[in-house]
């Protein structure tokens, strides 16, 4: 199941419909074209009322402050884990 996450473009694309234009704010939808199926890159947002598209992930900015909280709460507590880490073997290359 995927969670829906307000988004708000950052490009213009306005060639796949007039009203897509910088700004323009929608939730995502998980996989929902060819490319959204076919690469994490991209994600499939509606945008209510004017239509539904897979769009990169570079081309729009998480604006969900729910999701910003969570996202910010799991990384102090994975920093505060790896603050106490034992055993730790690091690979390179």
């Amino acid at each position: 199941m995927h969670i829906k996450i307000l988004v708000r473009l950052k490009a213009n694309l306005t060639r796949y419909s007039p009203r897509l234009i910088v700004g323009t704010e929608g939730y995502t939808i998980g996989e929902y074209g060819k490319w959204s199926r076919a690469s994490d890159r991209f994600v499939g947002v509606h945008f209510p009322g004017i239509t539904t598209i897979d769009v990169l992930w570079d081309s729009s900015e998480i604006i969900d402050k729910e999701y910003l909280q969570e996202e910010m709460e799991n990384k102090q507590k994975f920093m505060k884990a790896i603050k106490n880490a034992t055993d730790v073997i690091i690979a390179e290359g």
